[in-house]
């Protein structure tokens, strides 16, 4: 779950394991392409899924910040985080690049990732949450619509992304998040402005400035 797909990760599985990553450069849901077989996958494996991210802390605390967001995501599939059923990985020697960019120089010792596995358990659908990511969607969808050059023909699932709702694509180099007032561009993953007021969106008087946005490769 996440941008970093650590895929080095998937040869200290067993051999009949299946991966998917439903929030990473192109986040999946069963109604997105790809969602069939992930929902053929889901029911194969039924009590033997784990989800696997990138953690913030660095102990081998999980990170409440972190598990909280990823218990939105999981909540569209009726998944909960098993926190009695995780364990950390460290991955060490990570390129700066990937940790960001600390104030200091990093030694070599402290390039490190901590990554977490968990299990996961089967609880209703919280219907409230379905519905403020449905209405993130929503006006996701207009800013697509009125900027077509700038965005993929069909549209990844939304994710949650800190105290936003999150929308990115691995063919173009747009973000979109969805805050309580602003949607809110992040060209490239660099500095994020917001791009409309959602209410002015939703009466349609938005006026978005398209040339903003990164064209799509």
């Amino acid at each position: 779950m996440g941008v970093q797909s650590n895929a080095f990760l998937a040869v200290f599985y067993h051999p009949d394991s299946r991966f998917a990553n439903i929030v990473g450069q192109y986040s999946l849901d069963f109604e997105t392409p790809g969602g069939q077989r992930l929902r053929r996958l889901m029911d194969e494996y039924r009590g033997r899924i784990r989800v696997i991210y990138e953690n913030e802390l660095v102990d081998d605390r999980m990170s409440r910040r972190h598990q909280q967001m990823r218990n939105l995501d999981l909540n569209r599939f009726g998944l909960r985080i098993d926190e009695s059923d995780c364990i950390t990985i460290v991955n060490k020697g990570v390129p700066v690049e990937i940790i960001g960019k600390p104030a200091q120089p990093l030694k070599e010792d402290d390039r490190f990732v901590k990554i977490v596995s968990c299990g996961v358990k089967t609880v209703p659908v919280d219907q409230a949450i379905e519905q403020d990511r449905a209405h993130a969607a929503a006006i996701m969808d207009k800013v697509q619509q009125a900027c077509p050059d700038y965005f993929p023909a069909t549209s990844p699932a939304v994710f949650r992304f800190g105290d936003k709702w999150a929308r990115s694509d691995m063919n173009t180099d747009n973000w979109m998040l969805v805050s309580e007032i602003y949607v809110i561009a992040q060209p490239n993953r660099e500095v994020a402005f917001p791009l409309a007021r959602i209410a002015d969106i939703e009466r349609g008087e938005a006026t978005i400035d398209c040339s903003l946005l990164h064209k799509r490769k």
